[in-house]
């Protein structure tokens, strides 16, 4: 498929789609981070004053969310039970100051803070959902071409025939036969020794007992692609310049490796460096991960391979 600058460009059609997705996932995954502070409001209802929050050490580990410490910041740290006591002294006795208002200046602090966990556990989602999609294109050009394949599942890192289009997300590698001999393998968010970086998406010639090996050895790479799901236009730029350099620093260990870029939010000034980097065949391949048959058409290409 040859693709001109409008054909790569994320349409409004395609952010409005895009924006409402995210919105409706936000919104389930939103339910027990509501429920959290439900449930708060429901146990300080009955408090009288701040200092009360301070007895029994029941709402320890709210008081510290509140101040400000995420549940990353806590396991990291593993305060002693002294340190905790200290901080939620100190936090009542700094922020919950009024006596009519404390209940609410708590938990509005509490939920603020737990909104950076969940703002962070969508950013993974969303790159989750750009490797389902990927992963679903992958394995349909697979199935349609006739090609027996099997997948990689994170935790054990075993590989094992691949039975349900459902159950994609802790797959973190494919195996399968290109002829009798030679076997290829594709993996993903990995980093790479030689390009001492992650990418997102690797292809390597290699049987399964020897990935590691492989990815040590230039002359395997086959294939090396970015996948942006962001969906936000004004971070077109950002997510784009972040692959290019990834992907600059894998053709400058071997120029002959094919790269590819797919996104989900491609300006029309990213657009039109990404078309000029197909013409001059500084880029192999791109497609915008909004456009079904852009993808397809990619996926296909890069099985073949």
């Amino acid at each position: 498929m040859i693709l001109e600058v409008a054909d790569l460009v994320t349409s409004k059609e395609d952010y409005k789609k895009g924006f409402l997705e995210i919105a409706l996932i936000k919104s389930e995954h939103m339910r027990p981070y509501v429920a959290e502070t439900r449930s708060l409001e429901a146990l300080t209802a009955e408090i009288d004053l701040p200092e009360d929050l301070l007895i029994g050490g029941k709402f320890s580990n709210s008081l510290l969310t509140a101040y400000g410490m995420s549940t990353k910041a806590l396991n990291y740290l593993k305060l002693t039970q002294e340190d905790v006591q200290l901080l939620s002294k100190e936090f009542v006795e700094n922020y919950l100051t009024d006596l009519r208002e404390f209940r609410t200046e708590f938990s509005i602090r509490y939920t603020i803070i737990r909104g950076d966990t969940f703002g962070g556990k969508m950013k993974n989602l969303i790159g989750t959902l750009a490797k389902r999609k990927a992963l679903h294109s992958i394995m349909a050009s697979l199935n349609v071409l006739g090609i027996d394949f099997s997948v990689r599942i994170k935790e054990s890192k075993k590989f094992v025939p691949f039975l349900e289009y459902e159950l994609v997300d802790g797959i973190d590698a494919i195996h399968w036969h290109k002829d009798e001999f030679i076997s290829r393998i594709l993996l993903f968010d990995k980093r790479s020794p030689i390009v001492k970086t992650n990418i997102d998406i690797i292809l390597i010639e290699s049987d399964r007992g020897s990935i590691k090996e492989s990815l040590c050895d230039g002359e395997k790479y086959i294939a090396c692609g970015e996948l942006k799901g962001g969906i936000d236009p004004t971070g077109s730029d950002e997510h784009w310049k972040t692959a290019n350099e990834a992907l600059r620093r894998v053709r400058k260990v071997k120029e002959s490796i094919n790269t590819f870029f797919i996104g989900a939010a491609i300006e029309n000034r990213v657009a039109d460096e990404i078309k000029q980097q197909l013409e001059s065949g500084i880029l192999t391949a791109a497609a915008n991960l909004n456009h079904d048959s852009q993808v397809a058409d990619l996926c296909n290409w890069l099985v073949s391979l």
